[in-house]
Order: structure tokens, then sequence, then C-alpha cells
């Protein structure tokens, strides 16, 4: 299996930068994994918001592959407990899916359209986390489900 993490901007913040490095290597002991930061929309005004948008989601179509399956991660989508989250890839796995795309939108969000292309719309948990560090804790619980799957001890440690 494949696993893209397609997300708007860059990773920003130093702490966050080195987490996001240190869990792709993780992940990598797993499966073939793929990080890919598109360059945000510049919105100046607030009428410009709608076309921001639509320039990010036209990047983001740029990357996703037409068989991948789409995790939009947005406020609002499907909450998972991590060993839930773990059943849920590992079915992914038994089904034969052979690529998994997780899209993140920036500090503006997502544009409908993505929202509604979606295969799952994944909510982290019912607080907000800004941008930034939504892609390490993703990270983290992509990791945290394959040692579920494999009975690693790192879930319980």
């Amino acid at each position: 299996m494949k696993l893209r993490v397609i997300c708007i901007g860059k990773t920003k913040w130093g702490y966050l930068s080195q987490g996001v490095k240190d869990y792709l290597a993780r992940i990598k002991h797993y499966t073939s994994m793929e990080w890919i930061e598109l360059q945000s929309a510049v919105i100046l005004k607030p009428s410009q918001h709608d076309k921001g948008l639509r320039q990010e989601a036209e990047r983001i179509r740029g990357h996703i592959t037409v068989s991948a399956l789409k995790v939009v991660l947005t406020e609002g989508g499907k909450e998972f407990s991590s060993p839930d989250f773990a059943k849920w890839l590992e079915q992914r796995m038994i089904e034969g899916r052979q690529e998994i795309d997780f899209i993140l939108g920036g500090d503006q969000g997502l544009a409908q359209s993505i929202l509604s292309e979606a295969d799952l719309c994944l909510s982290l948990s019912r607080m907000t986390f800004t941008h930034q560090m939504t892609r390490l804790i993703l990270l983290e619980q992509i990791y945290r489900a394959f040692t579920i799957i494999r009975g690693e001890p790192y879930h319980h440690g």
C-alpha cells in the first residue's frame, strides 16, 4: 500500500517539521509514504477567499491519484479511536487498496469541491488544531495504526 499526504503550505515550525520527518521515517518501515507540500494561494482580501481555495483545489487535484482512496481532514469529519482507525486502515489493506491520499488544507481550509470528492472526511478530534499541528498528529496516528496492526508495543507505551 502507498500512502500520500497532500497538504497546502510548508511546515513552517521547526519542531513540527522535525516531528514530521521523524514519523515519515517511522512509517516507511511499514509502507510506502509520500509527503507533498503544495504552495498556498495568496489571499489578500476576503473577496479572494473562494478563488484562492479553488486554486489550491486544482493544485491538490494535480497530485491525487485517480484510483486512490481520498481521505480529507476536516472539522466535523468522522472521528475514530486509535484502535478503530487501525482497524479501518487494516480493512483497506485487506480489500486490496493500493493507495490512500490524505488531504489537508491550509489555514484557509479547503474548497467545497475537495470535500465533496472525499471518500472519507476525517476529524482527528473535536478540538481544533492548527493546520501545521494537524500534519504531525495525522502522521503519529498513521504510525500508531501500523503498530496496532502489527501488535507492537508502541500503542501501549
